[in-house]
């Protein structure tokens, strides 16, 4: 039999416990696959699972040792290396124990997963394993240790100046992964750099700008700079536009026309709080007035504000308000009494509208092709209407809504939408065209308008016809009257065939 040293039997015993690790290793590994199929149980059972398999085969095989020993003949047990064998991988247990707590606590009670906590266990888990093991070299196993923490030290100096970025970039990543600063999908917007959070390692941050640009921002100058959360956590967000005015102007006039701008954008919230304007400072020959509306896609808030400043445009020229740094005030005709006098020249110009898109020769001639009205009276309704024009995505009225208000389209592209079923049989938008007259039957009969009326492809110059206008028109001849009862009863015709066509069983009135 060949003899052996101490020497020999510890470095033959050192080997077996590494055996067992390697054969542990290999037993549990099948068991990583619980980290992606159970969650938080799932990693808390595989980080137990080796130490615990470690430990109890240990025990198994020396048990063996001691209730056989004529079987391994001469094999001396070294105690102290059992010892140490042993404290380890319960250290290592009781800390991976600890783990698995924390994991199911942030969880089960917290609701969240922070993804730093794999990299934070990671470094815990090393720290504990280097200290144990000079822990048990130095009194379990009686060995020095003062050499290796020195030369240990040492190249950690060396190593800490020489990557001293690339630790800073990794301790602020690490910071900002367990605080959880940015997390992937937020907008966010650092320093003068703004877009979508779409990957971050421990190193550095990447965001997407609108314009497709994509930022490499280090951990470093995230986890020291005021970064300013835009999706987090709720997605509205406020937007502030100034807008100069005349000091002539009615504040309150001024105040409706740009809410109602805010309001006629469909990017503007309305679930959370309304729009609202107010007078902000007076200054020589301006007052600035405030908007403040809400939206839940801040990121695109350049072509939100745009289009509320395009409304805004629109309403305050359709209010006599010209905005600007000093703008000016057009103070509109004050219509006539109904009367035989000549109109003024703004009046004529309507008059001569009236002529240009065809309404007089679509709605006021009779069967013998002679005009319903006289030229004196035409001109008097002519008076009476206002001229505006609304600008692309507008709307003019809604369906469902009562008005007094009706419209003569001069010129561009009107369009309508129904909800039961388009003019003419057709699904979809119509088109209204040049000289017609729409939203008349609201005003003559007090039933909810029946589609929605909205500006398409540019601006469209409109003729707002009121309820006086109307009643005036109305008053001039009494074929004019029978022509609007005809138009409604094949409008309320027309209506019932809808509702027939959408449902069968729906019997139609004659």
């Amino acid at each position: 039999m060949i003899e052996m040293d101490n020497t020999s039997w510890i470095m033959l015993g050192t080997v077996g416990l590494l055996s067992i690790l390697l054969v542990t290793t290999a037993i549990t590994l099948p068991l990583r696959t619980l980290r992606q199929g159970f969650g938080p149980w799932g990693i808390f059972l595989s980080t137990l699972s080796l130490p615990l398999t470690v430990l109890v085969l240990s025990s198994l095989l020396y048990g063996l040792v001691v209730a056989f020993p004529a079987a391994f003949g001469s094999f001396p047990l070294e105690h102290s290396l059992l010892e140490a064998w042993y404290l380890f991988w319960a250290i290592l247990l009781l800390f991976n124990l600890s783990e698995g707590i924390g994991r199911l606590y942030y969880a089960y009670l917290r609701k969240e997963v922070q993804p730093g906590h794999n990299t934070l266990f990671f470094l815990g888990r090393v720290v504990v394993v280097g200290a144990s093991l000079l822990v048990l070299m130095r009194f379990a196993m009686d060995l020095s240790t003062s050499q290796l923490l020195t030369s240990t030290a040492v190249v950690a100096t060396v190593l800490g100046i020489a990557l001293r970025e690339v630790l800073g970039n990794f301790l602020a990543g690490l910071s900002v992964h367990l605080v959880g600063t940015v997390q992937p999908s937020q907008w966010i917007a650092v320093g003068d750099k703004e877009g979508e959070v779409i990957q971050r390692n421990w190193r550095e941050t990447r965001i997407r700008s609108t314009g497709g640009h994509i930022y490499i921002i280090p951990n470093s100058t995230i986890a020291s700079s005021v970064i300013n959360h835009m999706t987090w956590d709720s997605p509205l967000r406020r937007h502030i536009l100034d807008f100069p005015v005349d000091p002539h102007v009615s504040p309150a006039v001024v105040c409706q026309a740009l809410r109602e701008a805010a309001l006629s954008v469909p990017a503007v919230d309305r679930s959370f709080k309304g729009p609202d304007a107010m007078l902000l400072s007076c200054k020589e020959h301006a007052l600035v007035y405030r908007l403040r509306f809400w939206s839940q896609t801040f990121p695109d808030r350049t072509a939100i504000e745009g289009a509320v400043q395009e409304r805004a445009w629109y309403q305050l020229h359709r209010h006599g308000i010209t905005p600007g740094s000093i703008t000016k005030i057009k103070i509109p005709s004050i219509p006539p009494i109904l009367t035989g006098h000549a109109p003024p020249k703004s009046a004529e110009s309507a008059y001569d509208l009236l002529l240009q898109s065809g309404f007089v020769q679509r709605f006021l001639v009779g069967n013998d092709g002679q005009w319903l009205i006289d030229e004196a009276a035409l001109r008097t309704f002519a008076t009476l209407l206002r001229r505006h024009v609304y600008g692309p995505g507008e709307v003019l009225c809604r369906l469902g809504d009562t008005g007094d208000l009706c419209y003569i389209l001069l010129r561009g592209n009107l369009y309508g939408r129904t909800e039961l079923s388009a003019l003419k049989g057709e699904i979809g938008d119509f088109r209204v065209e040049v000289g017609d007259w729409v939203g008349e039957i609201t005003v003559f009969s007090g039933l909810p308008r029946t589609a929605t009326l909205f500006v398409k492809g540019g601006d469209v110059e409109i003729l707002e016809v009121t309820a006086q206008a109307f009643h005036y028109l109305l008053s001039c001849h009494q074929a004019i009257a029978r022509l609007f009862f005809q138009r409604l009863a094949e409008r309320s015709t027309q209506m019932l065939e809808e509702l027939r066509c959408l449902d069968n069983s729906y019997p139609l009135v004659n």
